[in-house]
């Protein structure tokens, strides 16, 4: 059996470059064992490769390198993206292990929201005295071996809250992610601040809270498929 993969990068810049590239694909009915589904995610080598249970109302599951996991803000909003660009018109909500995540769309942003933080990964957030210790770290440097989200103030101001982020998770299998939403999704819980985030080499996540919910945004761009 041939499969096709949607390859979308999540989280780019506004020029569409960077991003965390997830791996997207169609398994109504759940034809696709989770044994063949995990090796399937370890074969293609994302950080997390999402299969689509159902399109419509939207059901997923996620898998990482390693296992399954509850919930990876990125893959989920690029899958939110993809299948409302498939449908023709914004779909509203996505269910992931049970957990209902609501979708909207605004300033050209795709946005996915939730009522709170539980499933999401125990990343361990570490604040850094300035941007620039961010930016020189390297996958080697040891106090960031357990998926850790480092991260600084570009601007704290009350007006525009602006962060410098990066992850490594190499126990994980991951030795550093390009954009980490649910990460990011937790640091702005934790603040209690509205965020904009430069994360990896260049890719920007908008992260923010408030009555409605816990949610994250960005621009998704779709690369070209692939066919295992």
């Amino acid at each position: 059996m041939r499969i096709d993969v949607h390859v979308v990068r999540v989280f780019t810049s506004k020029n569409g470059q960077y991003g965390s590239p997830a791996g997207v694909i169609i398994d109504e009915g759940s034809h696709i064992s989770p044994q063949e589904r995990q090796s399937i995610a370890t074969q293609l080598g994302f950080s997390e490769t999402v299969f689509v249970n159902r399109k419509s109302p939207a059901k997923v599951s996620i898998y990482g390198l390693q296992n399954e996991v509850n919930f990876a803000g990125a893959p989920l909003l690029g899958t939110a993206w993809l299948l409302s660009k498939q449908q023709g018109s914004l779909i509203e909500e996505i269910t992931c292990n049970d957990k209902q995540i609501k979708v909207l769309e605004e300033d050209t942003l795709t946005w996915i929201i939730v009522d709170d933080l539980v499933g999401t990964p125990p990343w361990h957030h570490e604040q850094l005295k300035t941007y620039q210790e961010v930016e020189a770290l390297s996958v080697d440097d040891e106090p960031y071996k357990e998926h850790t989200y480092a991260w600084a103030w570009v601007d704290s101001s009350p007006r525009i809250a602006r962060v410098r982020a990066r992850t490594f998770a190499p126990d994980w299998d991951i030795p550093e992610e390009e954009a980490n939403g649910s990460g990011s999704m937790q640091l702005a819980h934790k603040l209690g601040r509205n965020l904009e985030i430069i994360h990896g080499k260049g890719s920007l996540i908008r992260a923010s809270v408030g009555s409605t919910g816990i949610a994250i945004g960005g621009w998704v761009k779709e690369d070209p498929k692939i066919t295992i």
